[in-house]
């Protein structure tokens, strides 16, 4: 497949080494959900790993 299919197909990223994570885009959704996510989150001293 490498050797044929996409022999002379080049991979160009869509976004660079400097780009930084669009973590705005779902704020208003973590604002909704992150206190009824807190009891699912992992706590190390409940568990011995």
């Amino acid at each position: 497949f490498n050797d044929v299919q996409t022999a002379e197909t080049e991979y160009i990223p869509f976004i660079t080494e400097d780009d930084q994570p669009a973590i705005w885009l779902n704020e208003d959704i973590m604002e909704e959900w992150r206190e009824r996510m807190r009891p699912y989150y992992y706590d190390p001293d409940r568990y011995d790993t």
